[in-house]
């Protein structure tokens, strides 16, 4: 009876045995395929990231493109949507936007502008974003000239109202020879131009009137 009890014992503990490498080469198999899927994940997004690193525009070169991802070298005749990308002298990127852009006399280097916005970024990272509803883009001399209403806001939360505005992207500086008020938490200023010098970092103003809100200063 002993001995049978023994034989049966023994036959589970094969059977278990079996079991168990049956479920570890399941599982072996499994971490073997899990290992196979992220290896070719990671091989995909490599491919990925150097077909875009080969495929961004020059720095050198202003590209327009469109909601269509077709990239157009030349502007002949007008489109809607236009978003204009550039760089400048110390490697910031600039990007105008434009409900309806159209060349000047058919002229691809001179492009009028209705609707549009500059994003422009500063060497300390700060970005300054230009609003007006119309404006010139003069890609020889790489000018934009904002006129009628024209709203600046930095990301330190400076607002100003002016009319006319000249930016040359190359270089990240902006001026204006209009009236202008600026606008902060810490009280407004009212001027006749101002000339700000990203390479600088300077912000010039004359004849100057400041109003002082104590509310909000030091």
């Amino acid at each position: 009876m002993e001995g049978k009890s023994e034989k049966q014992g023994f036959e589970l503990l094969v059977k278990n045995n079996e079991k168990s490498s049956f479920i570890s080469y399941r599982y072996t198999r499994f971490v073997s395929l899990i290992k196979l899927v992220f290896l070719a994940t990671a091989s995909a997004l490599v491919f990925l990231i150097v077909a875009w690193s080969f495929s961004s525009p020059s720095d050198n070169k202003i590209t327009i493109s469109l909601s269509n991802p077709k990239q157009i070298k030349n502007i002949n005749e007008g489109l809607t949507n236009g978003r204009f990308i550039g760089k400048d002298k110390n490697d910031q990127t600039y990007i105008i936007t434009a409900d309806y852009a159209e060349p000047i006399n058919g002229n691809p280097r001179e492009i009028a502008l209705q609707t549009l916005q500059a994003d422009l970024t500063l060497d300390d990272g700060t970005w300054i974003t230009l609003k007006a509803p119309g404006g010139v883009l003069n890609r020889s001399q790489n000018e934009l000239l904002l006129g009628d209403s024209v709203y600046i806001y930095a990301d330190n939360r400076f607002e100003v109202f002016t009319n006319l505005v000249k930016i040359d992207l190359s270089n990240s500086i902006i001026t204006s020879n209009s009236h202008i008020n600026m606008q902060s938490a810490y009280g407004n200023l009212v001027a006749n131009s101002f000339n700000f010098n990203n390479k600088k970092n300077n912000l010039y103003f004359s004849d100057v009137k400041l109003i002082f809100n104590p509310k909000h200063l030091p």
